[in-house]
């Protein structure tokens, strides 16, 4: 018998070596990015790879998620170390860190900052943004996330289901895999920032939570919520994750996802491959009239119990059935932001600025007001360009 436990250690060790060294590579190039050139300066620093600002009781709450290099040279698992500080100002809470770290604070290497409900309701967002933009010295690249349903200093502190440091856990999961959509979308500082002051937009977030363990274990990991809907820079609202396919395919953003739809059979699950929108506003008679044109294409996934190969007149009227269950979709989610959000979160005023700016001119004063009247018809096309069975010879 061959006794493989020596060669599972050094495996073991292997890996916590290469995570440790992966690690050190990507510091080592976010201090190039950020024009730290002295790479023996490495000990000095504190790496902070996220960061949530709450506000309690008059005063920001800020908690600082830093690796814990020194684990990773032990060879064992990489992890973090949460820490926090108070302050009625950003900066001041931030400095306060100084009295108690023995390395300096290196924001550099962030990937993602969690915006605590009160801060984005009270306190706005415009103030935060613009401090990360002027004092912070952090990446314009960076990650921002609203925190929904818990503060945002919890949901950092908490893991991921299979990546123990929440801030990489939810950088991960805002990634596409192949172009698969994920249940959210990015946005960078530079992005939200974009949105909060240019005419037309709305600005929104990809909010983030903690999700029971299904596994009977009392432990909580970090999800994706859906998405946080400002009016200006304050919270007002939140978009389910469910919604935000259609929201993504109504801004002409959405990448790749999946469509559930019924023919009599039952029901039908095909892959969005390709997805496009095209917007067309005009004045009508009363108010503003719109036009969203979807063109998709698809392959099939799984189709009901008993169906064989395809017929080309098959294929054609599960094309129809995709197309009327999407515009459905379109419409119900138009239908909602029109009525009960009451917001343009598909900055749909920034389209109709970009392609026709003197009706823009017209509206801008009022807007989103011409958002919630306007008149909106919806057509879809879809296109099954595989259905994953051969057809009938």
């Amino acid at each position: 018998m061959t006794d493989n436990s020596g060669q599972l250690t050094a495996n073991s060790r292997a890996g916590c070596l290469h995570r440790a060294a992966v690690l050190t590579l990507t510091i080592v190039f976010s201090l190039t990015l950020t024009a730290c050139r002295n790479y023996q300066e490495l000990g000095g620093f504190d790496f902070a790879t996220g960061l949530s600002i709450d506000w309690a009781g008059g005063q920001y709450e800020v908690t600082v998620e830093i690796l814990d290099l020194m684990a990773a040279e032990a060879e064992s698992a990489v992890t973090s170390i949460p820490v926090k500080s108070r302050g009625e100002t950003l900066p001041r809470a931030l400095e306060s860190l100084d009295t108690r770290l023995s390395r300096g604070l290196h924001l550099g290497n962030l990937q993602n900052i969690i915006i605590g409900e009160g801060a984005a309701r009270e306190i706005g967002m415009r103030a935060i943004f613009d401090w990360l933009s002027r004092d912070a010295k952090v990446r314009e690249t960076v990650q921002i996330l609203v925190a929904r349903g818990y503060p945002a200093a919890k949901i950092l502190e908490a893991p991921g289901v299979d990546n123990p440091i929440a801030s990489y856990a939810i950088a991960n999961i805002l990634t596409p895999v192949n172009g698969v959509f994920r249940g959210s979308k990015k946005a960078t500082l530079f992005q939200a920032y974009s949105d909060l002051e240019e005419q037309g937009r709305t600005l929104s977030l990809p909010s983030v939570t903690l999700s029971e363990e299904s596994n009977g274990e009392e432990k909580q990991t970090v999800a994706i919520a859906g998405l946080a809907v400002f009016d200006g820079d304050r919270l007002t609202a939140h978009l389910g994750i469910d919604e935000l396919p259609i929201i993504l395919l109504l801004k002409n953003h959405l990448e790749q996802t999946e469509l559930v739809f019924h023919d009599p059979r039952g029901p039908v699950t095909a892959q969005i491959e390709r997805a496009g929108g095209q917007w067309t506003v005009s004045q009508g008679k009363v108010g503003l009239h719109a036009v969203f044109r979807a063109d998709i294409e698809a392959a099939l996934l799984q189709l009901p119990p008993g169906i064989g190969p395809l017929e080309t007149d098959e294929i054609a009227a599960l094309e129809t059935y995709a197309a009327r269950t999407l515009e459905n979709l379109l419409s119900d989610t138009l239908e909602r932001l029109q009525k009960d959000v009451r917001l343009d979160v598909i900055c749909l005023g920034y389209e109709l600025y970009l392609r026709n700016t003197p009706l823009w001119e017209q509206v801008k004063d009022g807007w989103p007001e011409p958002f919630q009247t306007m008149t909106i018809d919806v057509h879809a096309n879809v296109r099954v360009r595989n259905t994953g069975i051969a057809k009938k010879s």
